[in-house]
């Protein structure tokens, strides 16, 4: 098995709007086999370790560890032919739990690895009258959470475990169809579970004249009761739900699929927790079958060839990375994404360098700042600060900006990456500037604005430009004729009007009585001048 490092420049379009920047992928490790050999089942990163669950070339699977830049492999466990298919793993910082699929009672088994003596065993083997294809989502201190697809009795349920296997108790369940089967994730929030089936519900036409359950997004309350099914699907919305995250007071979900829609792939939402409110964000041009991972600043989803981000706050979707641009790469992501050390880990199952799929780490660097730009205490002498200048994304991600400062010295308003400020003392004011990159990356640096040096600059622009007259009632003219664009401020810093091209005068007359900042563009240069109005 070989390891190799990439880091190509990619774009790709996407059918919302979306930022083009350079690829945040490098490889760092590459299954040698075919393709499905070893697809990665799942992943947990913890203790500077990625765990990893894979199929092996016999179905058996295995079980091993790496750490982040895909070195020092070293195999945990390998299944036999009596608990085998893994399906799923989760961990925190002393203990990864297993699930397989296949078991002696055919419920398939859980195995629990711990990080504190490094032991592994069987905890429990799940019978057909219990559960089936299970796999495991949550461990807290005193209980473990599982979905199950289906059983002898039902069509799928949600259910816990004691850390040991014991207390087996199924918190929802239910035979009726159009409810929903087989959960493919749930979340809790609050005092609500809210559960993606990805099956059941009402049907859509598959083309070839027969039909298949769209799925739905379900609510139920802690204990089980409670049933509400907030977001149907269907071909309107999307088919078989896949994932979903609550931020912000917010559902973000995914389908796998466009029901009889196949050209648009997967669809993804946010909505009110009752469903009522619905917002479509967007659809891929495939498949997506993992779950969606939730960080500090970005939701991450994963489809079969491309990576994409969900700013909780505006919904705003990113295209990251198509992975069908780089063979090395690998495509055809299933199992669930993982989180370690600030970096996103996925998995692929076909291709890459020895054909049997990879493991990526998806990065993010920091803007940086540009120290001879006038960061760090320097005085700036000019109303304009191109703040593009003083900070730089090495991912080429578009950076937004907050500033802190005393709003009773200042007025400061940015605009594409241009500050422009107004001074309402002559004291020398601090400026402190955050710039993100939307997501997780953020730099900042201070500045210190000088009004003695902005009055000096002005007094050389009023030889050059005029208002007049001033006050004025209505109309303002000016003694050049090249002026670009004027805009005129309120003492905060908003925008009243603006004017492009005006010539020689603009008419304010519609404004209200009182004091405003003018600022007029010519050839490139800022000219700043209060006025009055009456």
């Amino acid at each position: 098995m070989k390891k190799l490092l990439i880091l190509p420049i990619i774009f790709l379009c996407f059918n919302q709007t979306m930022q083009a920047q350079e690829s945040h992928l490098s490889l760092v490790y590459d299954f040698d086999g075919g393709d499905f050999d070893y697809a990665v089942r799942g992943m947990v990163g913890t203790n500077d370790s990625l765990y990893i669950l894979s199929f092996t070339p016999n179905m058996q699977g295995v079980f091993f560890r790496i750490d982040e830049n895909g070195d020092g492999y070293e195999v945990i466990w390998e299944f036999d032919n009596i608990n085998y298919l893994p399906n799923s793993i989760i961990g925190n910082d002393t203990a990864i739990y297993i699930t397989t699929r296949i078991s002696p009672n055919y419920g398939g088994a859980l195995f629990k690895y711990s990080l504190k003596d490094y032991s592994f065993k069987l905890v429990k083997d799940f019978s057909w009258e219990e559960a089936q294809d299970v796999s495991i989502k949550y461990v807290t201190d005193s209980v473990l959470w599982f979905s199950s697809l289906w059983s002898s009795h039902d069509e799928g349920s949600i259910f816990t475990t004691n850390l040991d296997g014991t207390g087996f108790k199924k918190i929802y369940n239910d035979t009726n169809l159009e409810k929903g089967l087989m959960p493919a994730d749930f979340f809790f929030h609050e005092d609500k579970i809210y559960i993606a089936f990805y099956g059941g519900g009402t049907t859509y036409p598959d083309g070839n004249g027969g039909f298949v359950y769209s799925g739905n997004f379900i609510r139920i309350n802690a204990d089980g009761t409670g049933y509400e099914n907030i977001i149907p699907g269907g071909d309107h919305v999307g088919t078989q739900p896949q994932s979903l995250i609550i931020r912000e007071d917010k559902i973000f979900g995914l389908f796998a699929y466009s029901g009889s829609h196949q050209s648009l792939g997967a669809q993804f939402f946010r909505s009110s927790l009752d469903g009522s409110s619905y917002d479509s964000l967007g659809a891929l041009d495939n498949r997506a079958l993992t779950r969606l991972l939730s960080t500090d600043s970005l939701i991450y989803g994963i489809s079969a060839y491309n990576v994409f981000g969900i700013n909780p706050f505006d919904g705003e979707i990113r295209i990251f990375d198509d992975l069908l641009s780089n063979p090395d790469f690998g495509v055809d992501v299933v199992s669930n994404p993982t989180y370690l050390n600030g970096n996103v880990f996925i998995a692929t199952q076909q291709g890459g360098q020895n054909a049997g799929g990879t493991i990526l780490k998806w990065l993010n660097k920091a803007p940086e700042v540009d120290m001879t730009a006038g960061s760090n205490g320097r005085q700036m002498g000019t109303k304009d600060i191109d703040l593009n200048k003083l900070f730089t994304d090495p991912n080429g991600d578009r950076l937004t900006y907050k500033f802190e400062y005393d709003h009773e010295l200042v007025t400061i308003t940015e605009s594409n990456g241009i500050l422009s400020w107004i001074p309402k003392t002559s004291d020398l004011v601090e400026v402190k500037i955050i710039a993100t990159d939307g997501w997780a990356g953020y730099n900042k640096a201070t500045i210190t604005l000088n009004p003695s040096v902005i009055t000096n600059v002005d007094k050389v622009h009023e030889q050059e430009f005029t208002l007049f007259p001033n006050p004025t009632h209505s109309v303002l003219k000016f003694t050049v004729s090249t002026v670009e664009s004027i805009q005129i401020l309120g003492l905060d810093g908003k925008v009243h009007e603006s004017f492009l091209n005006p010539r020689n005068e603009i008419n304010i007359s519609s404004l209200s009585n009182g004091m405003y900042f003018v600022r007029s563009q010519i050839h490139g240069v800022s000219y700043w001048q209060k006025i009055i109005k009456y």
